[in-house]
């Protein structure tokens, strides 16, 4: 799907419904296709941010609600756009 239509941000469910992780599939388009604003949702954050690996920027913990979300896709393609007037 990331190859057919290239994405400003990603938003995504870390665990997914085949019970895998979608860290990896992430990590795979960013490198594919460069940096950009990621946010990971999940029931369990403290799998997440445990201290012991990087940590995302943007994270949305289960239950969540229609204004958390955009508050938070505001907030990444905020803080995205300004890193690139820094470069």
């Amino acid at each position: 799907m990331a190859a057919k239509n290239e994405a400003d941000l990603i938003l995504s469910d870390i665990q997914l419904a085949d019970n895998s992780s979608s860290i990896d599939a992430v990590n795979d388009i960013l490198r594919e296709f460069g940096d950009r604003p990621v946010i990971f949702i999940t029931a369990f954050p403290e799998r997440l941010l445990s201290g012991s690996g990087p940590e995302p920027a943007f994270l949305i913990s289960k239950p969540y609600t229609e204004d958390q979300v955009r508050s938070a896709v505001s907030q990444a393609i905020f803080f995205a756009s300004t890193e690139t007037l820094k470069a």
